[in-house]
């Protein structure tokens, strides 16, 4: 009964207290209530500006990051091509530094998101003290 009754009173209760159960699913971080529901709400405006100001935009496709299994990406970047085989790699970097955790996709994709702009960041500095080396020997 506990679990039916707020689905049948649901369309009994007045907008703004059926608003305040969604502002409350906004909350991640209990000490700072106002601030986790300030920033979802403002992104979602614009996102919602976004799908009404922007839908005569046509779109390219689906990213290859979506297609492969890669969950939405962290910034821009990750949406070209030159990104995916850095995505790749850096996978492959998660896989074998954390081989306990191979088969663990959700865990994979987690470590992924928090690490991988770091990572990149890393490789492009090393990449580029190569190439200021290489051409210092020229």
């Amino acid at each position: 009964m506990q679990q039916l009754l707020p689905v049948a009173i649901r369309f009994v209760l007045e907008k703004p207290a059926r608003y305040m159960k969604v502002l409350k699913g906004y909350v991640q971080n209990r000490t700072r209530p106002e601030g986790c529901i300030a920033e979802r709400y403002i992104a979602e405006e614009a996102v919602e500006f976004c799908t009404q100001h922007l839908s005569d935009v046509s779109t390219v496709g689906v990213p290859s990051s979506q297609k492969m299994g890669v969950s939405k990406p962290l910034s821009g970047c990750t949406n070209t091509e030159e990104v995916l085989p850095y995505i790749e790699q850096h996978m492959i970097h998660i896989k074998t530094a954390y081989p306990k955790f191979r088969k663990r996709i959700k865990w994979l994709q987690d470590k992924h998101n928090s690490t991988f702009i770091q990572w990149l960041r890393f490789k492009f500095k090393v990449n580029l003290k190569k190439t200021i080396m290489a051409y210092q020997k020229i």
